[in-house]
């Protein structure tokens, strides 16, 4: 229970972060993620770590990203993460996945960049 409660509070931190474009919360966020995935041994943690560090990518480099549905892109990974929330309070790990993927996947198609960072820290 406690992994699911920190999970939670990094993903409601999360939220909040992207909303005021807090770049150093963010990265803050993925490395507390990387510590807990040492110690939990959880796979998922990885994922949201590398959620996480590319959120607080983007958001460096706004500007020079190009990004031209920025509001939608934020509201719609906003969206995405309040379901990730709602689905680990519910239980249902499948579509806690799902949307996880689904975050990584915007991340991915709103930029070309952010497709290859992810790659690289997936390496």
């Amino acid at each position: 229970m406690e992994e699911v409660n920190h999970v939670i509070d990094v993903l409601t931190r999360a939220r909040k972060s992207l909303e005021q474009e807090d770049a150093a919360e963010l990265k803050n966020l993925s490395d507390q993620t990387i510590h807990a995935a040492s110690v939990y041994q959880h796979t998922d943690y990885i994922l949201i770590a590398i959620i996480m560090y590319a959120l607080s990518k983007v958001i460096e480099r706004k500007s020079t990203l190009n990004i031209s549905n920025w509001s939608q892109l934020i509201r719609n990974i906003n969206s995405l993460i309040s379901i990730s929330i709602s689905s680990l309070q519910q239980k249902k790990q499948g579509q806690f996945i799902k949307s996880l993927n689904k975050i990584k996947q915007s991340l991915e198609s709103a930029s070309g960049d952010m497709h290859e960072m992810i790659q690289e820290v997936l390496r």
